[in-house]
């Protein structure tokens, strides 16, 4: 059976309050869209292996991970899109040069280039994340679907020399690297043709700038009060903040629950 409507949610800032920690008017506000015959499928821009108390906590199995470039439903793979070798090198040769760290995000691990980088502690902490391992050789020995630069300051020529990336700005601390034109939507797209759900409702809630195409794509896009101001200028609507009951009252808004 089809579902009468499709709920993308973004995690860190939107189902996220804390370190795996979601909401308990969202977990009864996903409750109650199942009951509802509502399809609640998370859009992320963390693997898998990094969400699996999320999972557990709300059952969903529908999942767009790493910026679209991974996306699996009942433990079943639909698509991914991995960098290539040769370009993730030319982005680390580089990075290196000016004394960026990069880290490398396969569908089981993450790893770093350098043992030890301040952008790269501050960034996962603010993830609330652990420093990832020191293995520089993985984008070499498995498919990488994400990589992170991690640099404070914007680099104008680092970020227009690779015209093969994009590179959204996820946190503070550093880019999220994906192949260009990947984005959520991308990896949306591909799960709604593979699914045979075309025509189908959607709504999104999110609250970063790597949920602007997500936005664009679905019917309503839903900007948590605390988003960041470009989002919330093409939402079709504006919630409450994530840790003030935003996503049970941005679904009662449209009347999904």
């Amino acid at each position: 059976m089809k579902p009468r409507a499709i709920i993308f949610f973004d995690l860190d800032g939107t189902l996220l309050i804390g370190p795996n920690q979601i909401d308990e008017s969202s977990l009864e506000a996903i409750k109650l869209l199942r009951q509802a015959g509502y399809l609640p499928v998370i859009a992320t821009g963390r693997a898998r292996h990094e969400i699996e108390s999320v999972l557990e906590q709300t059952g969903i199995e529908a999942l767009i991970t790493m910026n679209g470039q991974y996306v699996v439903n009942a433990n079943e793979l639909i698509y991914s899109n991995p960098l290539k070798v040769a370009d993730m090198n030319a982005l680390k040769e580089a990075a290196l040069s000016k004394n960026y760290n990069v880290t490398y995000y396969s569908d089981a691990e993450i790893t770093s280039e350098r043992a030890d980088d301040q952008w790269t502690e501050l960034n996962y902490q603010s993830l609330h994340s652990s420093y990832p391992q020191h293995r520089p050789q993985l984008y070499t020995e498995k498919e990488i679907y994400l990589m992170l630069l991690m640099t404070k300051e914007p680099d104008p020529e680092l970020l227009t020399g690779f015209p093969q990336f994009s590179f959204l700005r996820n946190t503070p601390y550093g880019y999220d690297v994906v192949p260009k034109g990947a984005s959520k939507a991308v990896g949306i797209l591909q799960f709604i043709e593979q699914q045979g759900f075309e025509g189908i409702p959607t709504y999104a809630f999110g609250d970063g700038i790597n949920d602007m195409e997500m936005f664009k794509l679905v019917d309503k896009g839903v900007a948590m009060g605390n988003a960041v101001a470009p989002l919330k200028e093409i939402a079709h609507h504006i919630t409450d903040d994530f840790k003030q009951s935003g996503i049970y009252n941005g679904l009662k808004h449209y009347g999904l629950i």
